[in-house]
């Protein structure tokens, strides 16, 4: 069976971000999904693979965060899983602009 890859970003004001780390986490490894989201107070940036059912779950249950709907989205398929495990990180900020 086949994979997807997301990559997405959203640029978005989340003064709370640190408190969404867990949540997100923890309901990437319920569907399965690996690869990296970073969460930052500017937005959300990441790229994550899974098969097709586990990736529109938790790609739906980002967005239903309505300070996180529209996110930027770029697919790709991939014959196995293209990550080793799940991260959720934090950073100052979702792109560096090298400031």
């Amino acid at each position: 069976m086949e994979y997807t890859v997301a990559t997405f970003y959203l640029f978005a004001d989340l003064p709370d971000f640190e408190a969404k780390q867990a949540p997100i986490k923890a309901f990437c490894d319920s569907q399965a999904v690996l690869g990296t989201i970073i969460l930052a107070p500017e937005g959300i940036n990441g790229t994550i693979c899974a098969r097709r059912d586990g990736m529109g779950r938790v790609l739906d249950w980002i967005e239903a965060e309505p300070r996180l709907d529209g996110l930027s989205l770029k697919f790709s398929a991939a014959p196995d899983q293209a990550f080793l495990r799940m991260k959720v990180r934090l950073k100052r900020e979702i792109v560096t602009m090298g400031r």
